[in-house]
């Protein structure tokens, strides 16, 4: 939650406005984006908003990485306050319901975003326990390794400092 959209300070700087094609507008600015969110995960997307009232035009996704050179990296499209591509939340969804004994998902919700972060994690061996294994699932979850997983596990070593330091008050 802190690496994807800093405890949910930044849902995403896109809107998507065409379902078909992928382009949508910046929300800062109003100008056009394109490849806000690959085809495939359209259906799933407008069907998670709809489920909790939301409009999925005037939602916040992430949008496409724009490298210096201006062209376009890959797709935005991620949601939520952990950032879930729509079909990976379909996914971990019903098992998040289950857990949270909710009618319905809502990666909106920090509770829900936070228990698919884990499931899926641990869908990807992170339950394992090893920082190899971590690093691995926190890789899986960006979808590629790279120095993402370096600042997850960064950021998780800081967590479980404090952790520690405020266990060692406690005794």
């Amino acid at each position: 939650m802190q690496q994807e959209t800093n405890f949910g300070s930044n849902f995403g700087g896109c809107y998507l406005k065409n379902s078909e094609t992928g382009e949508g507008v910046y929300i800062k600015t109003g100008k056009p984006s394109q490849r806000n969110m690959y085809p495939g995960n359209f259906d799933s997307f407008v069907k998670i908003t709809t489920q909790l009232g939301m409009n999925w035009k005037t939602t916040p996704i992430s949008c496409a990485l724009v490298r210096a050179d201006g062209s376009i990296y890959g797709y935005g499209g991620a949601m939520g306050y952990t950032q879930f591509i729509p079909n990976t939340w379909m996914l971990v969804e019903a098992r998040v319901r289950a857990y949270t004994k909710s009618s319905v998902g809502n990666p909106w919700n920090p509770q829900h975003a936070v228990m698919a972060t884990a499931i899926f994690l641990q869908d990807r061996g992170a339950s394992i326990g090893t920082y190899t294994a971590e690093h691995e699932a926190a890789c899986r979850y960006y979808g590629a390794c790279s120095s993402y997983a370096n600042s997850v596990m960064s950021k998780a070593a800081n967590i479980q400092k404090t952790i520690d330091q405020l266990e060692q008050l406690s005794n």
